[in-house]
């Protein structure tokens, strides 16, 4: 299959590094991909690099997301319809991009605002995200989003559920980890360190851990207990002001023996080989996401905020709290280095889960199945309008 991806986004956040995993599996079994980026790749970073060397083009073309607002996350429309005059020239290119294709998918719904010029091929989304029904604009989306597009996957079964509620047919891929699942050996239990893995972003919850952080300060450094948080700008790059408020608050609070800011890294699975546990604390309380699948697939449990037991299952592969509730974490962040022997057990488990549910191959294989159905039905329909 020829298959056109369009994306908001080619290497931030789990959204960009699910496409890469996925399109990598792609190539892997014969088929040809080329993608379409919303968002000027950042060249220091790999994934452009990669993309390239596995011979699959990159075409940056700006124009503006969707204009419904997502879960927690508001979209400046305005500054975004920009992008539609600066690049409307070029749109006869892309449609002629999307003719040489077998298949279109979005990966994410900010990069649907292409549906429209694509009617020659059939269209499926990959539901990574979560649309905003509360939005004055969602009625108009939702029915955007069921004329111009065939099919969705969904990453799960609350982004399932929206798109079934928005009457369009769909079926559940969970996201793949980037190799096969491998159990990797806890370290020594004699020092528990947790590590948060992510975006800096407010939502994230990175400074709702700084601050649990300062609340269980005596114990934690009773026994010797660290927390690092992985993300930010790339080594040699000014940090953004998220970024900067979040190390200043490390310090007035005087736990940096304790918080370890540690940058951005492009291999965060190696990092989490150093961890014990696994935190996921978004402020909208989704246990789900890159950083679970990924550290689950290398053993280790996980300590995350919701209560949408899909991955992260309490008393089984982890621990759930409250989102938003810094005290609730602090307290169990507590619990977990006063009792570490726990977490061998939880982390066997979550390699079990993992090894069912995460296999790149099996899932890769799961989506190019959709992917060729959805082809040869387009093709039926054409041969029925002859």
């Amino acid at each position: 299959m020829n298959i056109l991806f369009c994306t908001h986004d080619i290497d931030s956040g789990g959204a960009a590094r699910s496409m890469f995993i996925l399109i990598s599996t792609l190539i892997t079994m014969g088929h040809h991909i080329k993608v379409i980026s919303l968002h000027e790749p950042d060249l220091q970073k790999s994934c452009i690099h990669e993309l390239i060397n596995k011979g699959i083009p990159v075409f940056l073309f700006k124009w503006p997301w969707i204009t419904n607002e997502f879960n927690k996350l508001h979209i400046d429309v305005g500054y975004q319809k920009n992008y539609r005059k600066i690049s409307a020239r070029y749109v006869p290119q892309i449609k002629v991009m999307a003719d040489e294709a077998d298949l279109v998918c979005f990966n994410g719904y900010p990069s649907t605002s292409l549906a429209s010029l694509f009617e020659k091929r059939p269209r499926v989304l990959i539901a990574r995200e979560q649309l905003d029904e509360k939005s004055p604009r969602f009625p108009h989306v939702a029915r955007y989003l069921r004329h111009f597009l065939e099919y969705a996957i969904a990453i799960g079964p609350v982004e399932s559920a929206q798109l079934s509620r928005m009457g369009i047919a769909n079926e559940i891929v969970f996201n793949a980890a980037p190799s096969l699942p491998e159990l990797s050996p806890l370290p020594p239990l004699n020092t528990i360190r947790f590590g948060m893995f992510g975006q800096l972003h407010e939502l994230k919850g990175q400074h709702l851990t700084i601050s649990a952080c300062k609340i269980a300060e005596n114990v934690l450094r009773m026994h010797g207990a660290s927390f690092h948080i992985f993300g930010g700008a790339p080594q040699g790059r000014k940090a953004g002001v998220f970024e900067q408020a979040l190390c200043a608050a490390i310090t007035q609070y005087g736990i940096e023996d304790i918080v370890k800011m540690e940058g951005w890294t492009d291999n965060p699975s190696s990092y989490m080989k150093e961890m014990h546990c696994i935190v996921r604390v978004s402020i909208d309380g989704s246990p789900w996401g890159r950083d679970v699948i990924e550290a689950m697939s290398l053993g280790r449990p996980l300590l995350a905020s919701g209560d949408v037991d899909i991955f992260v299952k309490p008393g089984v592969t982890g621990w759930l709290i409250p989102p938003n509730d810094a005290v609730a974490l602090a307290k169990a962040l507590e619990v977990l280095v006063r009792h570490p022997t726990s977490l061998p057990a939880y982390a066997h488990r979550a390699y079990d889960f993992a090894v069912e549910n995460f296999d790149p191959n099996r899932n890769g294989a799961k989506i190019a199945n959709i992917f060729s159905r959805l082809i040869t039905l387009k093709t039926q329909d054409k041969v029925k309008n002859i």
